[in-house]
């Protein structure tokens, strides 16, 4: 049974004094938006692997559009199946994300986190403070060699 086989059932309790007529209504709200029931196993219908019935009894239309609408089905049957399994992820991710331990781990990660950033930017600025003292340092010693070159240069002229 499809998934709108029970609702036709529930329908097609009541009885009609002309079925004929139910199969003329049937046949052209199925035209006008592309929906069509799966027609019940009748001497005029071919079962196919899946458990699906295709009518063939119905000369007004061709095969390629009942195959194109059999297709049409398996494809959004589908995707609907693959869009639920992605829902159900995205709850159960959900549902993981709220629990109370996530909740206490992820503020300790994020505690973590900010400490440890916090001493990488100490460092960087202790590693600044070196380099800038080390320059520091060796234009001191430039400039004292510079000036005892100067004194040896004095002391030897004179």
């Amino acid at each position: 049974m499809g998934s709108g086989d029970w609702f036709k059932t529930i329908i097609s309790s009541k009885k009609v004094k002309d079925d004929r007529l139910k199969q003329v209504k049937s046949r052209a709200s199925a035209r006008s938006n592309g929906f069509k029931w799966k027609s019940r196993a009748q001497k005029g219908s071919t079962s196919l692997a899946n458990g699906s019935t295709v009518n063939t009894n119905t000369p007004d239309v061709p095969a390629e559009e009942l195959a194109a609408t059999h297709i049409q089905t398996a494809f959004r049957a589908y995707m609907a199946r693959k869009a639920l399994r992605h829902l159900k992820g995205i709850v159960r991710l959900q549902a993981l994300t709220q629990s109370y331990s996530v909740k206490k781990q992820s503020v300790n990660t994020l505690k973590c986190l900010h400490s440890w950033s916090k001493i990488q930017s100490e460092i960087r600025a202790r590693r600044l403070c070196m380099v800038t003292e080390g320059q520091l340092r060796q234009k001191k010693l430039e400039n004292q060699l510079k000036l005892e070159a100067k004194l040896h240069e004095l002391e030897v002229r004179m």
